[in-house]
């Protein structure tokens, strides 16, 4: 069952800050910083929820916050290689 569990986390880790950086791209009026915001409640929601995994498996609060707190940066860390992306490419499209 552990695999599972592992496999789980690595997909929420990447696919919800991803899915929040999107939600917040598609916003009419947006700046690069409602994007990494966007990236870091995605990240922040999967913390959340592997919080509570280890919370409902017999953890404590101390064991959980770091769970939680590494999806928040996990999130910011996707939402500035998105940024950072996206400026690349537009000085990609610059160049001769």
């Amino acid at each position: 069952m552990m695999p599972n569990l592992d496999t789980l986390q690595d997909v929420l880790n990447v696919t919800l800050p991803i899915c929040g950086y999107y939600v917040a791209s598609r916003r009419p009026g947006r700046t690069r910083g409602h994007l990494v915001i966007g990236a870091m409640l995605g990240g922040g929601l999967s913390g959340a929820l592997l919080a509570a995994f280890v919370a409902f498996g017999g953890g404590g609060f101390s064991e959980a916050m770091p769970f939680a707190l590494l999806g928040l940066l996990w999130g910011a860390i996707i939402g500035l290689l998105g940024q950072m992306a996206f400026a690349f490419g537009r000085w990609l499209k610059r160049r001769p």
